[in-house]
């Protein structure tokens, strides 16, 4: 108001956070924004189930990749974030099984690749990528995914030659990217998770962190 601020505090939160006896630090407290929280702190619980092993030794009592994701995975936290309406009325969705994590990350000759390193062709010329199918267990087409993944392969031979890499927009590539990404996230079955990562080639900060990319409907 005037020169202050004014908040909607039912779209804030107090957030917390005291660090464990192992870290000499300070309690960081302030309010923040609920809905962004609340995205943060459930991609970094299910970026921390990422490094788990892939696979579990029989020796081993921690939990596999996929089976610590799947149990940090929840639908309900995703309809929140996503703002998808629901009828409190219904019984939804709670529980689901990811069997396969995929992660867009552009590089000079792949574009999207699995937990295991596999890597997902996609074809150049109708832009199907074969490995992936829908609900109905159809192949999944995204037309100029190959295209846009190549744009990027002058960048990424001129920043191995140590050449200047930064007149590239890459505010407008990760732009189109995402909504790439968003295509796909809406064509894939339900027990694949998406996420987005920027390549290495890219300094800019435009995407500071891999970030889910989350159903709409």
């Amino acid at each position: 108001v005037g020169e202050g601020y004014g908040f909607n505090y039912k779209e804030y939160a107090l957030v917390e956070i005291q660090p464990n006896e192992f870290v000499n630090g300070s309690i960081i407290k302030g309010f923040c924004n609920l809905k962004h929280s609340i995205r943060v702190f459930y991609e970094g619980l299910l970026s921390l189930a990422m490094n788990h092993p892939i696979e579990s030794d029989e020796h081993d009592e921690d939990y596999c990749m996929i089976e610590a994701y799947n149990k940090i995975k929840s639908p309900i936290i995703e309809r929140y974030i996503s703002d998808i309406k629901v009828s409190y009325e219904k019984a939804e969705l709670r529980q689901i099984y990811v069997k396969r994590v995929l992660t867009i990350c552009p590089a000079y000759d792949y574009i999207i690749i699995e937990l295991d390193g596999t890597v997902i062709d996609v074809d150049l010329i109708d832009g199907s990528l074969e490995e992936l199918y829908d609900d109905k267990g159809e192949t999944i087409t995204i037309q100029g995914l190959k295209e846009w993944q190549c744009e990027i392969r002058h960048v990424v031979i001129d920043g191995e030659m140590g050449k200047d890499t930064s007149t590239f927009d890459w505010g407008n590539y990760h732009e189109r990217g995402l909504l790439f990404a968003q295509q796909l996230r809406e064509k894939l079955s339900s027990d694949f998770d998406l996420w987005y990562e920027a390549p290495i080639a890219d300094n800019s900060g435009t995407i500071p962190q891999k970030r889910l990319i989350y159903k709409k409907k």
